[in-house]
């Protein structure tokens, strides 16, 4: 077993306790481990939502790395953990773009401007962990960006994401994005998909009544990134394991938990 995953074996729930445990138990003050069943936990609604994640963090989150879209949920790392936060726009961007949401929130600082989908700021084998919740979704092509992510990792190096299960979220009534139609789109780089997948989105999504087609076209015009994939649980492993062993990726899922309406997946590098 290699150093991250010997500090916890997580799989759908197996927890054995270890002294980083006592962390999210000194900070919660409620969560107990007993016969190794962390989702009873993570389904104990007062842990809240973010405390899985941290939880998570502190097992298997090592070295300096990056967080793409933290906003105002910035996942909270171990102590000697170095983080910068990634977006495509700057903090400030982001409350002008966006003031709806963004201007009465308290958001991280961006250090680094750059499109997760790419990362072409960063060089190959540079991080020790990338973390991501709420991102894979918004990406045109998931494979890809699976794909540059592992690259940019050193050995040991960790992929954190948190993704929605569609049938928890607004996009409910859209139908499965299947790994098929992700090759596809992974070998389409004229990106034709992206009408299909925005109509459908305000359609399914939005439920929006208007004019489809022109609010269609504004979406689109204004770059902003629309949930163009949706999954469950199992389409999301499906996705991440056959990805894996369709691009020979030295990488395995170490960890997949339930939380709330998303699942944390947690992969690493293997080589």
């Amino acid at each position: 077993m290699n150093k991250i995953a010997a500090k916890a074996k997580i799989k759908l729930g197996s927890l054995r306790p270890n002294k980083k445990n006592a962390i999210l138990k000194k900070e919660r003050g409620i969560l107990q481990i007993e016969k190794g069943q962390l989702e009873a936990a993570v389904r104990d609604l007062t842990l809240g939502f973010e405390a899985p994640r941290n939880f998570l963090a502190h097992q298997y989150i090592h070295g300096k790395g990056i967080e793409i879209g933290a906003a105002q949920l910035p996942v909270k790392l171990p102590p000697k953990a170095k983080v910068k936060y990634v977006d495509v726009f700057t903090a400030e961007e982001l409350r002008k773009a966006w003031p709806q949401d963004y201007t009465k929130l308290d958001i991280v600082e961006v250090d680094v401007v750059d499109d997760g989908e790419k990362l072409a700021k960063f060089k190959n084998k540079s991080l020790d962990f990338i973390i991501a919740n709420h991102f894979m979704e918004h990406c045109l092509d998931p494979i890809g960006t699976l794909i540059n992510m592992y690259g940019k990792l050193r050995k040991d190096g960790v992929l954190f994401f948190g993704i929605p299960d569609k049938r928890y979220t607004f996009d409910s009534e859209r139908p499965i994005t299947s790994y098929a139609h992700l090759l596809k789109e992974h070998k389409d780089s004229s990106k034709s998909f992206l009408w299909e997948h925005t109509e459908e989105y305000i359609r399914l999504g939005e439920n929006y009544k208007g004019d489809i087609e022109k609010r269609t076209q504004e979406l689109i015009d204004s770059e902003y990134r629309v949930h163009y994939h949706v999954w469950t649980a199992r389409e999301m492993k499906e996705f991440f394991e056959r990805t894996i062993v369709d691009f020979k990726l030295d990488m395995e899922v170490v960890a997949s938990v339930k939380n709330m309406h998303e699942v944390i997946f947690i992969l690493q590098k293997t080589k």
